[in-house]
């Protein structure tokens, strides 16, 4: 009886191996293609690009991938999210209020991070907008990325308010949207110039400037 069930035993090893080295494989692939992607953009990066430098033959690649399209909506999916997870750890802070919007502007930790920010000269937002511009649809994932949140975030700002820590003589909700595009603005200059470390320094006086404004 023990004998006649060694060979499904190795079988569902093989199996599970086997399923482990797909797996693998795509993710290498996914990995390898946002690097190639942020480094070279959409129009300059082939799936040949993708699979020599991963030393995966093209076959394996049409395995797990139609097109390059394909890979490159995953590659986008996952800015999203990474940019949407960054927020909602931030919106996580129970700290205090001070505490809770100066967060917001310390692209440092998101540096240190990322999956994408390694180095803070890739080209994320060219990455971003060349998605949007060659498939439309992509639009709302960015926007759902970005302004999910604005709810959770108007929300903290106004019982800050109530509470009488924060003055009540401007919206919650465009002081939301104001602080996301201030922090979207930041990452993006750092992007073009490079210069991460000047730019957090200028970030964090303007997070500074802002809670002066915004204080009782």
């Amino acid at each position: 009886m023990y004998i006649d069930n060694i060979p499904n035993v190795w079988y569902n090893i093989y199996i599970i191996n086997l399923e482990e080295i797909i797996m693998s494989t795509k993710d290498i692939l996914i990995q390898e293609a946002s690097k190639q992607f942020l480094k070279k953009g959409y129009e300059k990066t082939s799936i040949n690009d993708i699979t020599a430098a991963c030393n995966i033959t093209k076959g394996a690649f049409y395995h797990h991938f139609n097109n390059k399209d394909e890979i490159f909506m995953i590659v986008f999916d996952n800015i999203c999210a990474e940019i949407k997870e960054w927020y909602l750890n931030r919106l996580k802070n129970k700290s205090s209020i001070e505490q809770f919007i100066k967060s917001f502007f310390n692209y440092d930790q998101y540096i240190k991070n990322s999956n994408f920010f390694k180095n803070i000269n890739v080209n994320i937002y060219t990455v971003i907008a060349d998605g949007v511009r060659r498939f439309p649809e992509l639009k709302s994932k960015i926007y759902t990325a970005l302004y999910s949140i604005l709810p959770i975030f108007k929300q903290r700002i106004k019982t800050a308010q109530k509470q009488g820590v924060l003055k009540e003589d401007f919206d919650p909700e465009v002081f939301a949207f104001i602080i996301i595009n201030l922090i979207e603005g930041g990452m993006f200059i750092s992007t073009l110039t490079g210069d991460n470390v000047s730019i957090d320094n200028k970030c964090e006086m303007v997070a500074n400037t802002i809670w002066n404004l915004i204080k009782k």
